[in-house]
């Protein structure tokens, strides 16, 4: 039972687990073939959606490969091949943004290499051109996409045979060789210089060492050959020129000289090296000189001019000098180049030929070219200077008959002569000029006064009127000189010479021997002088000169000491006649000896007059001119005029001026201590106007000092005139000298003058110069009123 109970529940158990067992299985069967189904359908939707994953991303990566870069994987699954896609989109942009850089880094090398300025090309082995940059082709003068599509055997048609011959050969001998290949080459422009080009070529390799072509490089060097050359041609004229040249540094000290230089100064360039230029200067420039020179060389970085140096053997030279400056990048002084010549000879030959052109060969006067010139110059300084000057035409009389009758040799000597005569009359700023033949002129410049011209005018004739003494012969002739003024006249150089001419023929005309004035103004001026000479000339014999008397009062005691003899001139037409308008005539004619002598005489004869009628013991002045002194004629008949009129030297006072002084004539001199011997007294007229030299006053023996009017006519208490008129007084007295004071018009004068302490006074104060007999009755007046003494109406 136990058995069968056992065995039964065994059996019973295990058929409740078969068909359990079976159940089971037969649901796994069943699930297990749902899962089947369910993975099966997984499996080929996963086989299609992965097939169309993978053919996107082979047609994306064609599009790539194709050249689309923009082209990207888009796909919708999760999955691994959604990481490959976007790990694809990723490297696609990276490499496009490399080759968009690769492009512009390469469009930025071509550019550098186009702008480069050598040309720079690759061929390759067989000779064609796989690259070239802008600059070589505008250098060669083809296009770019010719030369890179023409083969080798074809390049005779792009460069020309003889060019593409040579490039061929080049190539190979590069190619022969590891080190560069250098060849010229030259390449002609229409209408312009050619080029010439520096060709260097090298060997390309690739990374296993096999020679793939050859890289060229071309450089334009036409502008260095030309300064190479240039250098060269400039050391053979630095080397070889007579030009002396010499390279200073920024410090003035020299760096180089040529050949020339060592030269023409006698230095050697170590001597010269490292010295300063002032190694030759030879002192005549002074130090104004230099420093001017170096103010322009500062200013305009060049200088040139004359200037004298000296040689190593110490001798002195003129050369001809230019100075250059040369900057450095910054501006700053670099060098000082220096180029000279000496010029001694060349000044020589300027010199002859100079006056060969502008110098009379005849007599070494100017001649007509050079006389034109002066006067062109004289008319631009005059009328800057707003003065004026004379031009005279002089034409010898009658020369041609002594030419035609003594021979050309006779007559140039006699022209020679007549030149220096005419120079001897002018000054030496003045200048005479031979026009040609017998015609001479001159130019007077500065011209203050009209009566100078006449003057000299006067002296030619006279000089040209003395006989000429020529081979044992003596010959008169005679001139008409033709004058003309600038600017009353004219302005120009050709009417001024019009003018003098005509005015030289003129003078001709109205008898030769004389000189006529172009304008009829300065004509009737001239009339008028000559005219006003003729009637002085007459006027003694016609009594028409008239000695006048101006009293000279003690100031002290008011008494009328002495006088002064004063000349008027009453002319029967024009009047009274002013001194100052005749005496000037009367020197410039010689009259003035004359007319001394007879006013001498008047006066001698006046003072015996006052002995005889008034029994008074007068001293009286004369005035005596320069040109009384100058002449030759003796003077000493005053002296026996004086005996012979049983007068007293004491009796004549002489009046000179203070230029008769400073001559310093021997005959003046002498003349002068006789009459002082002789007891004439001697009186300095209008002392202070002049030179005033006190040498002179303590050198000669004078009695009297004549205080000028210009001082005494503004005399006022403390004013400059008062304390000059007090230094004179004071002066005199010192010297022994008396003192007379011209011009006293008031009291206030005579009592400042008398104040300190003036011996005598003059002027209308006391009288106006009055006619011999008023002024007998005047002092016969004086002599009665207390001892001569002038009363004066206050």
């Amino acid at each position: 039972f136990l058995d069968n109970s056992l065995s039964f529940t065994l059996s019973t158990l295990l058929r409740s687990r078969v068909k359990q067992a079976n159940t089971q299985l037969i649901v796994s069967i069943g699930f297990s073939s749902a899962l089947f189904l369910i993975v099966l359908y997984f499996i080929i939707g996963l086989h299609f959606s992965t097939i169309r994953s993978i053919n996107s991303l082979t047609q994306v990566t064609g599009k790539f490969y194709g050249g689309d870069l923009d082209a990207r994987v888009t796909l919708d699954t999760h999955d691994e091949l959604n990481n490959i896609a976007l790990g694809f989109n990723e490297m696609a942009t990276s490499f496009q943004n490399l080759m968009i850089d690769k492009e512009e880094i390469s469009a930025r090398l071509r550019a550098i290499i186009d702008n480069s300025p050598i040309g720079i090309w690759f061929t390759g082995i067989d000779g064609r051109y796989h690259f070239a940059n802008k600059t070589f082709c505008n250098l060669a003068g083809i296009k770019e996409e010719d030369m890179l599509n023409t083969p080798s055997s074809n390049l005779a048609e792009l460069l020309g045979d003889e060019i593409a011959h040579h490039c061929l050969d080049s190539d190979k001998a590069a190619l022969a060789q590891d080190s560069p290949h250098i060849s010229y080459e030259t390449i002609p422009r229409s209408n312009a210089k050619p080029y010439l080009l520096e060709i260097t070529k090298v060997k390309l390799k690739n990374a296993q060492g096999d020679v793939v072509g050859l890289i060229g490089i071309s450089k334009d060097i036409t502008n260095k050959r030309q300064q190479e050359e240039d250098l060269k041609l400039a050391d053979i004229v630095y080397q070889n020129s007579s030009e002396a040249m010499m390279i200073t540094d920024s410090n003035n000290e020299i760096i180089a000289i040529n050949p020339a230089l060592s030269e023409i100064t006698g230095y050697s360039t170590s001597e010269l090296i490292g010295k300063n230029p002032k190694i030759f200067s030879s002192g005549k420039q002074n130090r104004e000189f230099y420093q001017l020179m170096w103010e322009e060389i500062k200013l305009t970085g060049t200088w040139q001019g004359e200037i004298w140096n000296t040689k190593k053997n110490g001798e002195e030279y003129p050369e001809w000098l230019s100075i250059n400056t040369i900057y450095d990048d910054y501006g700053n002084v670099f060098r000082w180049i220096a180029l000279f010549s000496d010029i001694t000879e060349k000044k020589k030959k300027d010199a002859l030929i100079l006056r060969q052109a502008k110098y009379d060969s005849l007599t070494n006067l100017p001649n007509r070219i050079m006389f034109i010139d002066r006067l062109e110059q004289e008319i631009k300084v005059s009328h800057r200077k707003k003065q004026k000057f004379a031009l005279i035409f002089i034409d010898l009389d009658n020369f041609k008959k002594i030419n035609d009758t003594q021979g050309h040799v006779y007559g140039d000597a006699l022209l020679i002569e007549a030149g220096k005569r005419i120079t001897h009359c002018i000054r030496e700023v003045d200048t005479v000029g031979r026009l040609g033949g017998d015609e001479f002129t001159i130019l007077l410049s500065d011209i203050a006064d009209i009566h100078n011209v006449e003057s000299i005018c006067q002296k030619v004739l006279q000089a040209l009127s003395e006989p000429f003494y020529i081979s044992k012969m003596y010959t008169y002739i005679s001139a008409s000189l033709g004058v003309t003024i600038y600017p009353n006249d004219a302005s120009s150089t050709l009417e001024l010479l019009k003018n003098a001419d005509q005015a030289m023929y003129l003078a001709k005309n109205l008898g030769r021997n004389r000189f006529c004035y172009f304008t009829a103004s300065m004509q009737e001026q001239a009339l008028d002088h000559l005219e006003l000479i003729n009637d002085l000339r007459k006027a003694i014999s016609l009594n028409q000169l008239e000695v006048f008397y101006q009293p000279i009062v003690e100031l002290q005691t008011g008494v009328i000491r002495k006088a002064e003899a004063l000349l008027r001139w009453k002319h029967p037409v024009r009047g009274m006649v002013s001194p100052a308008e005749f005496i000037p005539l009367a020197e410039e004619s010689g009259l003035i000896i004359e007319i001394g002598d007879w006013v001498f005489k008047q006066t001698v004869q006046h003072i015996k007059k006052c002995k005889e009628q008034l029994g008074l013991d007068i001293q009286i002045s004369v005035n005596k001119s320069p040109v009384q002194f100058r002449e030759s004629i003796d003077q000493l008949d005053w002296l026996a005029y004086l005996t012979e009129n049983q007068l007293p030297g004491d009796n004549i006072v002489i009046e000179i001026t203070e230029g008769l002084l400073m001559n310093n004539n021997i005959s003046t001199m002498e003349r002068l201590s006789k009459f002082r011997t002789a007891g004439v007294g001697l009186s300095m007229d209008d002392f202070g106007t002049g030179y005033s030299s006190l040498s002179y006053l303590k050198k000669f023996a004078l009695d009297y000092l004549k205080i000028d009017q210009s001082f005494t006519k503004n005399l006022a208490p403390g004013s400059e005139d008062m304390i000059l008129s007090e230094a004179i007084i004071t002066m005199a007295q010192k010297l022994g000298l008396q003192v007379i004071a011209e011009g006293i018009e008031t009291e206030e004068q005579r009592k400042l003058l008398l104040d300190s302490g003036c011996d005598y006074g003059q002027g209308y104060y006391f009288s106006r110069p009055i006619p011999a007999d008023k002024f007998l009755q005047l002092l016969a007046r004086a002599a009665c009123d207390s001892d001569m003494k002038l009363n004066v109406a206050s």
